[in-house]
């Protein structure tokens, strides 16, 4: 069997009142993202480590100069983990590191560049999603082994 993967470098944009998706700045190199977040005017998108790819790293994208940025790696790095952003910050949970699924939690801060563990899942999941309401960040959905479905609150 062949997989072929073409891994993108591109940026679009789409405004609301323009109809077509304009090009905007190439990334300098192409990435897998899991999670792209809007924090403070700049998108931080983090990258999945997947199929040698350099993982679990912070791009940074500036719209009102075109520009991208290199920010700092996770403590661990992996791919297909699940993420979502609460308050400015970005968590990530999940996944699959060293060819294992794990249940730790990270949280990266853009005002310090710096990344936090938290606390671990129940139970490792994959490709979850994450969303923030009222001081909480809930991860939902994904693919966990076998046992109940659960709604996890990241707190």
């Amino acid at each position: 069997m062949l997989i072929v993967r073409y891994v993108l470098l591109s940026c679009l944009i789409l405004a609301a009142s323009n109809p077509a998706w304009l090009q905007k700045r190439n990334l300098p190199e192409p990435r897998i993202f899991e999670i792209a977040a809007a924090i403070d005017g700049t998108i931080y998108c983090v990258t999945s480590g997947e199929d040698g790819m350099p993982g679990t790293e912070v791009r940074a994208y500036d719209p009102s100069t075109d520009t991208w940025q290199t920010k700092s790696r996770a403590n661990l790095l992996r791919h297909s983990f699940g993420a979502g952003e609460l308050d400015g910050r970005i968590y990530i949970w999940g996944g699959v590191a060293e060819g294992r699924l794990v249940s730790s939690t990270e949280m990266y801060d853009p005002k310090t560049d710096k990344w936090t563990v938290k606390a671990n899942l129940p139970r490792p999941r994959l490709f979850a999603k994450g969303a923030g309401v009222n001081g909480k960040l809930y991860a939902v959905g994904g693919i966990q082994p076998p046992g109940r479905n659960q709604v996890p609150l990241i707190d």
